[in-house]
This record gives C-alpha cells, structure tokens and sequence, in this order.
C-alpha cells in the first residue's frame, strides 16, 4: 500500500511539472504596440518580439472589435513592424496583433487606434481673363480650411502665400477661387494644403500649373 502512494505520488507530480512546462511554453503576448500614420492611406505598425514565435497576425478594423477584422501577416525572421496601406483617408482605425507559432497562438494584444492622414487635395486651374484664374480643388474629409500659394516656378519653396480659404455651406464638395492679378505670358504653379484640427495637415501639397494667354 505503502508504495501504491509512493507512486501516486511521483505520477502526480510528474504530471504536475509537465503541465507547468507546458504552460510556460506558451507563446506570450506581443508587447509595446505602435502604430503611427505615414500618409492619407497608410500606417506603420511595430511590436515588440516574441521569444520562439514564427510570425506575427497583425489585425486592424475601423471598430474597435476584432470581430471581421481584417489582418495582415509578418515573419519573425524579419523586422518586428510592418506597413499597411490601402486605407480611407482621415479614418480612425484600431489594430491588434497576436504571435504565432507551430500549433499555438498568444493573446490579442490591447488595441491601439490610429487616424490616416488628411488626403492630398486634388487641384485644376482654368484661364478666366488674361490676367485672373478659377482654381478648382474637391473638398477632403477632416480638412477645415486650405492654404494657397503661388509661384512661378514648381518649387514650393519659391512661392509666395495666396490666402486661406475656409469652405462654405454653399460649396458642394468643391472649392472654387476665382483669382486675379497675374501677368500674361508668364507660366504660374498654384499650391493647395489641406489641414485639419490642430496641427494635422495633408503630407503632399496639391500642385497644378498654367501658361496665362
């Protein structure tokens, strides 16, 4: 009898301390989130690595669930961040990322959310007189005014500021300026930036340019 408990009693913790293994093997939750917005429709997302992972899911949805979340996937033999793009501009967006490895799989980590960037306005110029323009841009979501700047040469750098313009409820998605004092003959660059609330801005200007007849 004696050794029946003596043996029951080395089965269990043998038992015991496999479990402990086991558990302890398990892939850990990926740590240290980022995810910071590069442009109108894309986003860098890095993490911190995971001891004996495989590769990383890396998931993102406009709600913050991770239900019909879409994902993306990386290696854990390359680096431990990855660029998503193909987003909607000026969206809110929430990402997760999960390690896996063979057979196994960690945690979701906490959510992180991001906003993309203000889209780039896209601007025409039409000849109204020989010496004024009508500047046309289509309003961008999130923007609540747009700078404008002229140059004669495509250099930003080169050009002089124009005036802000603040859209009006009259305006149907389109911005539309109609502005004079030019030269005819000289080639002129007009510049439009889109901002948002604070210091948010779009990355690229819009740029257009027209010789005055």
């Amino acid at each position: 009898m004696r050794k029946l408990i003596v043996g029951m009693s080395l089965f269990l913790m043998m038992f015991a301390f496999i479990g402990c293994e086991t558990e302890s093997e398990k892939l850990k939750t990926p740590m240290g989130l980022k995810v910071v917005a590069l442009s109108e429709d894309s986003v860098k997302v890095s993490w911190g690595i995971v001891e004996n992972a495989d590769g990383y899911r890396i998931y993102y949805n406009e709600e913050n669930s991770i239900n019909y979340a879409s994902f993306e996937v990386a290696s854990a033999y390359g680096p431990n961040y990855i660029t998503i793009t193909d987003l909607e501009p000026y969206t809110t967006y929430y990402f997760w990322v999960q390690a896996y490895g063979y057979g196994d799989s960690s945690d979701f980590s906490s959510s992180k959310s991001c906003k993309t960037k203000i889209q780039t306005p896209s601007v025409s110029v039409s000849q109204k007189t020989s010496t004024s323009v009508t500047l046309c841009f289509p309003l961008v979501d999130g923007a609540i005014k747009y700078s404008i700047y002229v140059g004669t040469t495509s250099d930003k750098s080169q050009a002089k500021f124009e005036q802000m313009y603040y859209p009006g409820n009259s305006l149907l998605n389109i911005g539309e300026l109609d502005l004079s004092g030019y030269t005819r003959g000289k080639t002129y660059y007009w510049f439009v930036t889109a901002y948002g609330e604070g210091i948010e801005q779009s990355v690229e200007d819009g740029m257009c340019g027209l010789t005055l007849k």
